[in-house]
């Protein structure tokens, strides 16, 4: 199925990118997350199912870059109005969360640059996937 743009899915890196954007409403998949954190922007967490309950409490427990406005082990699965409102105000207005957003994007730039830590794990990955370990 096309749009009328000839794209039928909407671009979330670049979209996440983009300066105007001051959080994102995420599931918590794991590459809604990693997107999140590689273009700092801090991430409202409504998990569903598998693990993006586990990535939900990393992402605002741990790293502290994400609020919660659901909580995958909570029996009423409805999220109301105002808790989204709620969750939207603290993320426009905790400058500690928008600092800690951008410090995560700039280890991650930093790690998937030639020579960071990522770059140098993958390709020391596929080195191995590709030698001939039968001999």
């Amino acid at each position: 199925m096309r749009s009328l743009s000839g794209v039928s899915w909407a671009p979330q890196r670049e979209v996440l990118a983009h300066r105007a954007v001051a959080g994102f409403v995420s599931h918590c998949g794991w590459n809604s997350v990693l997107e999140s954190v590689s273009s700092g922007v801090p991430i409202i967490c409504w998990p569903r199912i598998y693990e993006q309950g586990l990535n939900r409490k990393i992402m605002a427990e741990s790293c502290r870059i994400g609020v919660e406005v659901w909580d995958v082990r909570s029996s009423d699965a409805f999220v109301k109005r105002e808790e989204i409102a709620e969750a939207i105000a603290r993320i426009f207005s905790d400058k500690a969360r928008k600092a800690r957003a951008r410090e995560f994007r700039d280890a991650a730039r930093k790690a998937a640059a030639p020579g960071g830590g990522s770059r140098n794990n993958l390709m020391l990955f596929t080195d191995l996937c590709s030698s001939d370990t039968r001999s």
